[in-house]
């Protein structure tokens, strides 16, 4: 459905759940105020995100939590995925500032590129 109330698409399924949903645990949490900058980062370090002093136009928590990489859209031609996602959660809606994304590259994961002939495809995207 969009923002507007319009519905794009609609179907009627039967289900069954088998138990409860437990969200994934978050890999890194912070307190986003609009009167200072913060840093969500992973346990580890190797993800880190800076939010500006106001980038958020209200106090909100937010998490770093793992995506599922069977949930990516298919690679495009001639590319592989390393292996490594992840989603931010929490946010109201649009920053106010740029945030700054900073991923630590494993050496594995370009050794896995060059196995493949691959590391000259190697790049550094965002998904929507």
């Amino acid at each position: 459905m969009l923002a507007d109330g319009s519905v794009l698409d609609q179907s009627t399924s039967t289900f069954t759940v088998k138990g409860s949903y437990v969200p994934p645990a978050a890999i890194g949490q912070i307190n986003l105020a609009p009167s200072s900058a913060s840093t969500l980062k992973n346990t580890d370090g190797t993800i880190s995100i800076y939010f500006p002093t106001g980038a958020a136009a209200i106090p909100v928590d937010i998490s770093l939590n793992n995506y599922d990489a069977s949930q990516l859209p298919v690679a495009p031609t001639g590319f592989t995925f390393t292996g490594s996602s992840f989603q931010v959660n929490g946010l109201t809606g649009l920053l106010a500032k740029d945030a700054t994304v900073n991923r630590e590259i494993y050496c594995t994961d370009l050794i896995r590129l060059m196995a493949r002939q691959q590391a000259s495809n190697f790049c550094v995207g965002s998904g929507e």
